[in-house]
């Protein structure tokens, strides 16, 4: 599992060197090293960085659609 995530990063780096999921890329690939094969651990930790991903998503949305913030427009 961390030889895929190391091939995926490579391929994100070769293909797109300024996307900026590139960190986040290195993070979850470290991240899998570091569980040595434990894929509870792995799932675990990649669900808590879907829940944080989908909160700042859905904050996002309520921010932009605050009518103290329409007045910016």
């Amino acid at each position: 599992m961390a030889q895929r995530a190391g091939a995926a990063v490579a391929l994100l780096r070769q293909n797109e060197p300024n996307n900026p999921l590139l960190p986040l890329a290195d993070g979850i690939h470290a991240m899998v090293r570091a569980a040595q094969g434990d894929i509870f651990s792995v799932m675990a930790d990649v669900s808590q960085l879907r829940n944080a991903y989908n909160f700042a998503l859905d904050s996002g949305e309520k921010l932009l659609n605050t009518p103290f913030l329409s007045a910016l427009d």
